[in-house]
Parts: C-alpha cells; structure tokens; sequence
C-alpha cells in the first residue's frame, strides 16, 4: 500500500497527537534550557506503560488494534525525551508488530528515524528519514531552520502541508541532535537523495494538473518506486 494516499481513497491519518494528562505533558527543548525533575521522568514511565497495557488488552478483547486517539505514537516521543533510546527501539519494534502496516504522521515518522540511528540502525533510519520526507517535503527544513517555501504541488492531506510542522518539536540545533543533525545533513546532500527528492516533488507538481486517471494512479505509486532506489 502506497504511503501517500493521492486519490483520497485508502488509510486515513490524524494530524496531531492525542491530548494527554498534563503531568506528561513535557515539551522538546535543548537540555539546557529544561531538565525534568526525577517526578516527571517517572510520570512518563507511569504513561508509556499505561498506554501499553490500554494497547495490549485492545488486541486481546477484540482481536484487532483500533487506537482512536492515537495513543501508539506517543511513547516514541517519551523515550526521546528521556533519553532512553534502546528502550524506545524495543517499542518501536512492539508498535511494528502491533500495528503492522500503519504509517504514522509525518513528525512520528521522523522520531522512529532518530530512535533508528541512536541505535546504529543506519540503514533503517535512512529509510524512515525518506518516508517523513515524502510525507511533508517540508520537514527536513522545518528539522534545519530554513524558510518553508510552499510548492505548488499536490497536497491531499493537512500533514504534507507546511503548516502542519508550525510545532515540530525537533530543531538540528538542539545539542542532543547534534550527530544526527551532522549524518541527516551530508544524507539530504547526497546525489541519491537529491535525485530522489527532485522526483518526487516533480511528480507531485505534475498529479496537482494531470486528469488523466491511468497517469494519475501511476504517479499515486511513485514513492514506492522511489524508495526501491535508496539502497540500489
């Protein structure tokens, strides 16, 4: 199933994260300007945990995972916030299992490429730096604090717009980024990533005009032909 739904036909995906209790909620900020206090990081560890058990017992009562706040992708978040990033592998490897073949917003996308390479998972986390591209072509600017020029191109969905980044919680000039900031920046200068990227955005130049249906649901399948390249 293609990543990005041109059609409006196919999955469907929220456009922020669920509201939560406001002892977790803690936002993303250079270590020198926050620190959590011993309380906070366990009122994280206390919500993971809930979210788990709420996800787990879900499977088991009704053979299926239909998590409506979209409680899953939080955790990621957590464990980037705590530092924690061989725990946050092991969940990310449960959420893959749990939820087999879900996406994810654009942002959470991104936090499972950082998680990837805070492991050494370099080749995965290249991967899932691609597919938060192609699901906003903004977000590697919004990541670097360069200006997001809109592009008039195909935009079907309010995540692959610019606006939707406006409280992305990662900035490369965050310290603890620092070495996934420098591996992000000589992987978006590469020629495969260039040459990826310049494609994909002509062809969602092209599908915004194109009323030809047959182009149009070729052109719907171009990230799967695009990311068989990245590791060619």
């Amino acid at each position: 199933r293609s990543a990005v739904n041109w059609t409006g036909r196919g999955w469907s995906i929220w456009s922020a994260y669920p509201i939560v209790h406001p002892a977790v909620i803690i936002f993303f900020a250079p270590k020198s300007e926050f620190s959590m206090t011993p309380i906070e990081k366990q009122n994280l560890l206390d919500e993971i945990e809930r979210i788990k058990a709420s996800i787990e017992t879900e499977v088991q009562l009704l053979d299926g995972y239909n998590d409506e706040l979209r409680e899953v992708y939080l955790p990621i978040q957590y464990y980037l916030k705590l530092d924690d990033y061989k725990t946050g592998l092991k969940y990310l490897r449960w959420y893959q299992k749990i939820v087999h073949g879900d996406v994810g917003a654009p942002d959470f996308i991104f936090e499972c490429s950082l998680i990837l390479f805070m492991n050494d998972k370099l080749k995965e986390a290249k991967r899932k730096a691609v597919e938060a591209f192609f699901n906003n072509t903004y977000i590697f600017d919004k990541f670097f604090g360069r200006e997001l020029a809109p592009i008039d191109k195909l935009e079907s969905w309010d995540n692959e717009k610019p606006e939707y980044l406006a409280d992305f919680k990662y900035s490369s000039t965050q310290p603890q980024l620092a070495a996934f900031s420098q591996w992000l920046s000589e992987f978006e200068r590469s020629d495969k990533f260039q040459s990826i990227s310049k494609r994909f955005i002509a062809a969602l130049i092209w599908m915004k005009y194109e009323k030809d249906r047959k182009v149009l649901e070729y052109l719907s399948h171009i990230d799967d032909h695009l990311m068989k390249e990245l590791h060619d």
